[in-house]
């Protein structure tokens, strides 16, 4: 187990999603709403593929800082393309804090911590299933925006989650406020569920 602690187990931020409520617009008629649950996963599969070999991924730990963060930054704009993002603004390695390995406000930066391109003993894997449950968010907060088609169903779920998105409680107290909330049971759903289809690659 790693030392560092992922941001699926514990969260610094506030808010992965930005506090400030969404607004529907009614511009996106007589469309058919795309499959939110899996819309843009086998893409992000296809680049993870394309950009993390076998031979990068056995030789992550001699592989340079330098080579880390750009495997990064191209990573996160074939999710960008994958998410069909309208306001994607780049990808930012930094100090997230103790315990945060990355977060988004809604605002199309994607923050991942810097202690997953340096840290030597975490993956790559650890890195691709932050960027893509962190852009996960992103498109999240698009769609609450109105910008892209989705089922109403979905859209009042997710509305109603960031109303309720907060880390202040206790899980047993509050389930829906952070760990099973909706956006964040989505956006856990993204990151892993990419991991999951790259790595059969891997099996025996």
């Amino acid at each position: 187990m790693n030392n560092f602690i992922s941001s699926r187990a514990f969260e610094v931020k506030p808010n992965e999603i930005s506090t400030s409520r969404y607004w529907l617009k009614p511009t996106i008629e007589k469309v058919e709403p795309l499959a939110e649950r899996n819309f843009g996963i086998s893409k992000c599969v296809e680049a993870a593929r394309e950009l993390f070999p076998q031979d990068v991924i056995y030789n992550w730990i001699e592989c340079p800082k330098e080579t880390r963060i750009k495997l990064a930054e191209d990573f996160s704009f074939y999710v960008a393309d994958a998410f069909e993002l309208d306001n994607f603004k780049g990808l930012y390695i930094e100090d997230t804090g103790f315990g945060c390995a990355g977060y988004n406000n809604g605002d199309g930066k994607i923050h991942v911590s810097e202690m997953l391109v340096n840290d030597k003993n975490e993956t790559p894997f650890e890195l691709i299933d932050t960027i893509v449950h962190e852009m996960r968010h992103q498109y999240q907060s698009e769609c609450m925006c109105g910008l892209h088609p989705i089922d109403n169903s979905v859209l009042k779920e997710w509305l109603a989650a960031d109303n309720l998105y907060t880390n202040d409680s206790p899980y047993a107290l509050d389930p829906w406020g952070y760990k099973y909330n909706a956006l964040e049971l989505d956006a856990r759903y993204a990151g892993e569920t990419v991991i999951r289809e790259f790595t059969k690659d891997y099996r025996a």
